[in-house]
């Protein structure tokens, strides 16, 4: 899991695919607090 702020996550925009392919989960925050949650899609089988 990794926590990235808003402004954090604005410049690291062109990077999300491979960062949440090696953390697996994201924390976006917002001042601090957590705000919103980014999960990678779970493939079908």
């Amino acid at each position: 899991m990794r926590t990235l702020s808003i402004r954090e996550m604005r410049n690291q925009l062109g990077k999300l695919d491979t960062i949440i392919s090696k953390e697996r989960e994201l924390i976006i925050t917002k001042h601090n607090k957590p705000v919103a949650r980014i999960l990678p899609i779970k493939e079908k089988k």
